[in-house]
């Protein structure tokens, strides 16, 4: 279903400053898929620029798998299947402290991309580079598509850069073994990633606008795994979405959404990062 919708998501304060996501060095947590209906393969995307560059793939938490090695000619563009270790790179189960973060260094500027690749519930995920790393983050999530299946909820990826890295989360709507506005925290080394997932399918009942902050820079991963697209045509197809976030630190105030091709209108889902934050559209007043 990946051309019948798509959704932006949007969030809100007061600064700018973003080089795309063209980099040397990338940090990444994979959000579990669920295999029953669809999870493989998955791959890595490069391209270089105008440098040839060397690029390694590590798990620096995970001695069990293989460093990857992948050189690419100036303005080159290649894929490496990491489908064989899906089990230790998707990050489950869910509240536990896992391995299965990874490192992507590069000798020249390039740019990155995760690919869940499957026939019926695929999904691309642009790495950030240093913009994807931070230490406060809000998670945007849609609100009109439910998840088709009780095994596929709405999900947040945590993966800390550094040992030693306490985590706050402050869940809007029950997370599975957490409460809605408990506040709790987590420690991870460098490496280390923890999967956390809506205990509920109902798109309603996401957990938009969960406040996560943490001690040391860490990279965010949300996901809405096989959410149903009939509110956009009719049909039972169901589809991933998913984005690597950026943290407060890099947020703007002003966006350009791009027209897609739905059989309705596009939706834009906007998280503020502040109390009274007003959004204008086109210089008119939409909402505080």
């Amino acid at each position: 279903m990946k051309y019948y919708y798509s959704i932006f998501f949007f969030s809100i304060l007061f600064v700018l400053n973003t080089n795309a996501q063209i980099d040397t060095a990338f940090w990444f947590v994979a959000p579990e898929v669920w295999e029953g209906h669809d999870d493989r393969p998955i791959y890595l995307r490069f391209a270089s620029l105008n440098d040839p560059a060397e690029i390694t793939i590590k798990q620096p938490a995970n001695e069990f798998f293989p460093t990857q090695t992948i050189n690419l000619n100036a303005n080159d563009a290649q894929s490496i299947n990491i489908t064989e270790w899906i089990d230790i790179i998707e990050n489950k189960p869910v509240n536990q402290v896992l391995n299965y973060g990874l490192y992507i260094k590069s000798t020249a500027p390039i740019t990155a991309y995760y690919e869940e690749a499957s026939s019926n519930n695929p999904d691309l995920f642009a790495l950030k580079g240093k913009n994807a790393l931070g230490t406060e983050f809000f998670t945007p999530f849609q609100s009109l598509l439910n998840s088709n299946y009780s095994q596929s909820k709405a999900g947040i990826d945590i993966l800390a850069t550094e040992d030693n890295t306490l985590i706050q989360i402050n869940p809007t709507n029950n997370l599975i073994g957490y409460t809605a506005n408990s506040s709790f925290t987590i420690s991870l080394n460098k490496g280390q990633t923890y999967s956390l997932r809506s205990e509920y399918t109902l798109s309603e009942l996401r957990p938009s606008g969960t406040h996560i902050t943490s001690n040391k820079p860490i990279s965010v991963t949300m996901s809405d795994d096989s959410i149903l697209g009939n509110a956009y045509y009719g049909g039972n197809a169901y589809d991933l979405l998913g984005d690597q976030l950026i943290p407060v630190s890099k947020m703007g105030h002003e966006y350009i959404a791009i027209k897609g091709e739905l059989n309705l209108d596009d939706k834009i889902y906007i998280t503020a990062s502040e109390n009274n934050t007003n959004i204008f559209l086109g210089g008119t007043f939409i909402t505080n």
